[in-house]
């Protein structure tokens, strides 16, 4: 990620956290008008809470599944292995569908002016992140990573056959 883009990312990052335990913490009167909830719906927060635990737990199996490739942000100096398998052989960005199905579930938990905003941006840059990735990928990985990106979904699959290699 460029630096000049993660001077928004990280506070995104900490507002989507914080966000949370502020509400929690603070009653609902005293809240500015950015932290109160526009609506409210004890199924689709207890639903919401669900998404995210089971978010947490699929992200960390992705982050096992790609061991010693995983990064945060890109090195052009260094080339990983290219990991097609168990959710990679169905998506591109596991991990980053994942991390958008839990912004779209803290938005329904919590549907603040101030989350709608955040998470709207955070989904954004997750696109943009992703496209961004998938340039250098195919610069390091060539004709095997663009065969990999015919048969695979970025954020959904195309299939339910999983990925295999020419």
């Amino acid at each position: 990620m460029r630096p000049k883009i993660r001077l928004l990312w990280r506070p995104l990052v900490v507002i989507w956290i914080a966000h949370h335990f502020i509400n929690a913490l603070t009653a609902q009167e005293k809240l500015p008008f950015v932290f109160r909830p526009l609506a409210g719906n004890q199924i689709v927060c207890w639903i919401s809470i669900a998404i995210l635990a089971a978010g947490l737990s699929a992200t960390l199996l992705c982050w096992k599944r790609m061991g010693k490739s995983w990064r945060m942000g890109i090195n052009p100096n260094e080339k990983t292995q290219l990991i097609v398998s168990g959710p990679y052989a169905y998506i591109r960005h596991p991990i980053y569908a994942i991390q958008s199905l839990m912004l779209l579930a803290s938005i329904a938990l919590l549907p603040s002016p101030l989350m709608l905003i955040a998470c709207l941006l955070m989904l954004t840059f997750l696109q943009w992140e992703a496209h961004r990735e998938e340039k250098y990928l195919v610069m390091h990985h060539g004709a095997g990573y663009l065969d990999y990106c015919r048969q695979t979904g970025g954020f959904l699959p195309r299939s339910f056959r999983g990925y295999r290699s020419a």
